[in-house]
C-alpha cells in the first residue's frame, strides 16, 4: 500500500492550516457557538462524478446539511481530519452528506485518491475539484477548506484549516436543528471590496459599540488595516470574521479599541 507522502509541495498551503489546526484542537480555542453566516447565499452548482464513477449533485441533496470538504491526499491536516469527517458521517447518516473534493493534480488522480479513500476507510463519495469548481466557490487557498451548506442548499460557513470533531459537530447540529451546549452567533461574510464594513464581528461587538461614532469609524478602518500575528496575513478584521476562534486576533483587536477609545492610537 503507497505511503502517500508529498513533502515539500505547496508548503503555503499546507503549513498555515498545519499551525492554526493544532492550535484549534487545544481544549481552549474550542467555542460551543455555532458561528454562521448573517446572509447565507445559495451555493453554486455542483455536478460532477465521483472517483468511483457515482454521479454527485449538490440539487440532489436539499433536505440535507453538506459539507465540502477540499483536501488533498499530500496535505498532513487533512489527513487528521478526515478520521473526524468519517466519524460524523457515520454520527449522521441520512442527515449528513459529505463530500470529499480532492484538489490533487497530474496522471492517474482518479486512481490514486480512490486508493487513498479506501486506504483510509473514507465513508463518504469523493471527487476531484477541477479548477472551474475552486473558482466557483471562491478559490481554495488552503487545504482543508471545508463548505458548510444547509438543507435549503445555502452556505453557511466557510472553514479554512483543520477542524476539530467538536467544532463540525456544533454548527452542524446548528444547522440540523438539534441540541447542542451553545448558540448561534451570526456574522457578516466580508463586503465585496474586501473589507469588514459592519461592527458586528465576532468578539468586538460589544467594544465597538461603546465608542463614539467617530470613534468607531476610525476603529474599523485600524481593523482592517492592522495585520493579525497569528500568521493568516489577514487583517484584525477578516480574521475574526474567517477564524472567530483565532486566540490572537481577539486580544489584538480589544487592544486596539481600547487605544482609540482612550486616544493613545497612532
Amino acid at each position: 500500500m503507497p505511503a502517500f507522502n508529498f513533502p515539500g509541495r505547496c508548503w503555503n498551503r499546507l503549513a498555515l492550516p498545519l499551525l492554526l489546526g493544532i492550535a484549534l484542537l487545544a481544549p481552549s480555542a474550542w467555542s460551543a457557538n455555532a458561528v454562521l453566516f448573517v446572509h447565507p447565499r445559495p451555493a453554486p452548482a455542483l455536478n460532477t462524478i465521483s472517483v468511483t464513477g457515482q454521479p454527485l449533485r449538490l440539487r440532489q441533496l436539499r433536505g440535507k446539511v453538506v459539507l465540502l470538504n477540499f483536501w488533498a491526499t499530500w496535505c498532513g491536516p487533512c489527513r487528521m481530519e478526515i478520521p473526524e469527517l468519517i466519524r460524523l458521517q457515520r454520527q449522521y447518516a441520512g442527515k449528513l452528506q459529505i463530500l470529499g473534493l480532492s484538489v490533487d493534480i497530474g496522471d492517474g488522480v482518479h486512481r490514486l485518491v480512490a486508493q487513498f479513500g479506501r486506504h483510509m476507510g473514507i465513508n463518504y463519495p469523493l471527487a476531484i475539484a477541477s479548477d472551474a469548481l475552486q473558482r466557483r466557490y471562491g478559490g481554495i487557498r488552503y487545504t482543508p477548506t471545508s463548505v458548510l451548506i444547509d438543507p435549503r442548499g445555502r452556505i453557511e460557513q466557510v472553514l479554512e484549516g483543520m477542524r476539530s470533531y467538536n467544532e463540525f459537530n456544533t454548527d452542524i447540529r446548528a444547522l440540523l436543528k438539534l441540541p447542542f451546549a451553545g448558540h448561534i452567533v451570526r456574522v457578516n461574510e466580508l463586503s465585496p471590496s474586501g473589507k469588514v464594513s459592519t461592527i458586528n464581528i465576532p468578539g468586538l461587538h460589544a467594544a465597538l459599540l461603546r465608542l463614539t461614532p467617530a470613534q468607531r469609524e476610525e476603529a474599523l478602518k485600524n481593523l482592517n488595516r492592522v495585520q493579525c500575528d497569528c500568521g493568516c496575513r489577514w487583517s484584525l478584521a477578516t480574521c475574526r470574521v474567517q477564524d472567530p476562534k483565532c486566540g490572537y486576533s481577539l486580544p489584538e483587536a480589544l487592544a486596539l479599541i481600547q487605544k482609540i477609545k482612550a486616544g493613545k492610537f497612532k
